[in-house]
């Protein structure tokens, strides 16, 4: 029948409305082409093929009634019909199960998608041996003869993907929701419904392209619509928020419960300890000897209680430096062999007070005098070692150093072994992790702040280090830094001194004659602060609020002032800027050095006491005597070692 007569009699208007909706749908796809998701551009491919497989369907079936065409040319139209009707139906089943499966690169995708491209290649094959063999069809000069594998092969594979596309649906219909699940079914029972209806009418009415024009534009408008993708997105981004802020409000949780744990441990042995030394003082029936001992004992044990407890309130100020961007790294030139000298005694007695044998080598071939960060160095060490003996009950923790030279820099490659409880495999990604601890029932002896691997991980990363582990569980752990330094000389670590000579002895630091004005609400702190500035033989006079502090300045000369930041009525700040704001009245002391003593010790304090309030220095309390004996030399240096 020729082209127009088929129209005429209206057998071919779905076939010719399916290529008008085709062509307006990529129109209109193409130009709203906000997201490009592999469901969408799967979508886009289906469109294609099935515009294609449309156009050939009306030439095949209006030129395979037309003696003048040659027969190997309605061979080419009749195959590519059933070519392009089957990739159809296949691409529209992966967009269904990309849709339901985003993941579907795991196992099972690759299964369906090794399957679909095996009947893929058999199909093709089939048809190209046709050409030669006719069993699926045949051509004459009047007519397409069908053969009984056509009605498979057109019918049959095609709806064999549309049926896998229905199972996936009705199988993963949990991960749908409403709107997909009824989108998606909808979409897949038209196209089979078209498919079912050519079939039964013997090809007289062209309805497969149709149906999939239909279900394609269901897809599209329920499922790619921009503003419903977008919805989807943004649901997506708040679960994951929430699924992330729930996480983080558990491990915090976790993490304010231990910290309270931490703190309030050596808390309770410093009120203890005090509480037994009183009561040892005031026992009659004790000797003034075993009183003296006793005391000295307790003291002990308070000092180190109180080094615990600011190990762990120093731990949350690093990460909150860390965090904040405030943490500065300052590299000078240092020697690596007294900084390996300095650790290697610390740890060999805390290795040895748990039973522990403790060794450190180092290649002694390498740079020995380099540039960089001390400090932070012997921190992220430290932080490994002291983990290596907390969680080690018996046998080795060994260091060894060894690296690389490469141009005038050392890479340093610091590994700490050690044959403890090591770490889960599950638990190895999550180690480096802000407010984690692992084991906390088996490991709930151990103290620390939980914070300590996590600060390791961000001053390497300052440093453009790293830090690498590896585990058994129950057998022992190795953490490996990689460490970048600067060369500053040749001298290698084993031309240095390996015991070095103890220094000469520093000649006593002697304020004599100075006189230093201590201004505290708190009568404790100025007891502590008199106490060690009385042993620097400075002249101390203690002021109890600013008010009293600006009566004092106002009537005498003083070499250095003392001054906490927080008290009632007027703070430390207020009392600074009335005295430089009235030079006359306070003219003995315009120009005397005044250190803010603050409690505070927030992240980016030390520069706003300094730039905005105007203090000379800053010293954080609780402060030991030594900090303040170098306060006292910064400032006094003129008195110094007397």
């Amino acid at each position: 029948m020729p082209l127009q007569d088929a129209l005429a009699s209206g057998s071919y208007y779905f076939s010719i409305a399916a290529m008008i909706f085709m062509v307006l749908f990529l129109i209109l796809t193409y130009v709203n082409n906000e997201f490009h998701t592999q469901t969408r551009k799967l979508m886009l491919h289906t469109a294609i093929l099935s515009l294609i497989g449309c156009m050939a369907e009306l030439l095949a079936v209006s030129m395979g009634q037309n003696p003048a065409v040659p027969i190997f040319l309605k061979k080419i139209l009749y195959s590519l019909n059933l070519s392009t009707m089957m990739l159809c139906a296949m691409s529209f089943t992966r967009y269904t199960y990309s849709y339901i499966l985003p993941e579907a690169a795991g196992p099972k995708g690759r299964t369906y998608i090794l399957i679909s491209r095996s009947i893929l290649v058999v199909f093709h094959i089939l048809l190209l041996i046709n050409f030669f063999y006719p069993f699926v069809f045949d051509c004459s000069q009047t007519e397409v003869v069908p053969k009984p594998l056509l009605e498979l092969m057109a019918y049959g594979v095609p709806l064999l993907y549309l049926a896998l596309g229905l199972i996936g649906i009705f199988r993963f219909r949990k991960k749908l929701s409403r709107r997909e699940f009824y989108a998606l079914l909808t979409a897949h029972a038209i196209v089979v419904l078209g498919a079912v209806l050519q079939g039964l009418t013997a090809d007289r009415i062209l309805f497969v392209c149709f149906s999939i024009a239909i279900g394609l534009y269901i897809v599209n408008f329920f499922l790619e619509a921009p503003d419903y993708h977008r919805l989807i997105e943004t649901n997506k981004k708040l679960a994951d928020a929430e699924q992330r802020a729930n996480a983080a409000n558990e491990a915090k949780s976790a993490f304010l419960s231990a910290m309270s744990h931490e703190i309030r441990t050596p808390m309770n042995a410093v009120i203890g300890l005090n509480e037994m030394t009183r009561m040892v003082l005031a026992d009659e029936k004790l000797a003034s000897g075993d009183k003296i001992r006793q005391a000295s004992d307790y003291a002990d044990s308070i000092h180190s209680a109180g080094e615990s407890l600011l190990y762990v309130i120093n731990d949350i100020l690093d990460m909150s430096k860390i965090e904040s961007g405030k943490m500065d790294i300052v590299n000078e030139p240092y020697h690596v062999r007294e900084l390996l000298a300095e650790m290697s005694d610390t740890f060999y007695y805390q290795a040895d007070n748990k039973g522990l044998r403790f060794s450190l080598q180092a290649d002694e071939q390498l740079p020995g005098y380099v540039e960089g960060d001390r400090l932070r160095v012997r921190q992220v060490i430290t932080n490994i070692v002291n983990n290596a003996i907390k969680y080690t009950a018996e046998g080795s923790v060994e260091v060894r150093v060894d690296g690389q030279v490469t141009g005038d820099t050392v890479r340093y490659d610091i590994s700490v072994s050690d044959t403890g409880i090591g770490i889960r495999e599950e638990n190895l990604p999550h180690l480096f992790d802000t407010f984690e601890r692992f084991d906390e029932r088996r490991n709930h002896y151990i103290e620390g702040s939980g914070l300590g691997l996590s600060i390791v991980k961000k001053l390497l990363l300052l440093m453009n280090g790293s830090v690498e582990v590896q585990s058994t569980y129950g057998k022992g752990s190795t953490f490996t830094v990689h460490l970048p330094q600067k060369i500053c000389s040749e001298e290698t670590i084993g031309s240095y001194r390996k015991h070095p000579d103890a220094p000469a002895k520093e000649k006593a630091f002697s304020a004599q004659g100075r006189r230093v004005l201590v201004v505290d609400d708190n009568g404790m702190n100025l007891q502590v602060t008199k106490n060690f500035l009385q042993r620097m033989k400075a002249e101390v006079t203690l002021a109890h609020s600013g008010a009293e502090a600006l009566q004092m300045l106002s009537e005498e000369a003083y070499d250095l002032v003392l001054m906490d930041h927080m008290m009632p009525e007027m703070g430390g700040d207020e009392a600074l800027r009335i005295l430089r704001g009235d030079p006359e009245r306070y003219a003995r002391n315009l120009h005397t050095p005044v250190v803010a003593l603050t409690a505070n010790a927030k992240t980016g304090l030390r520069e706003k006491y300094i730039e905005e309030y105007g203090f000379d220095d800053y010293m954080s309390k609780p402060f030991h005597y030594e900090e303040l004996q170098e306060m006292l030399k910064r400032h006094l240096p003129d008195r110094a070692a007397k």
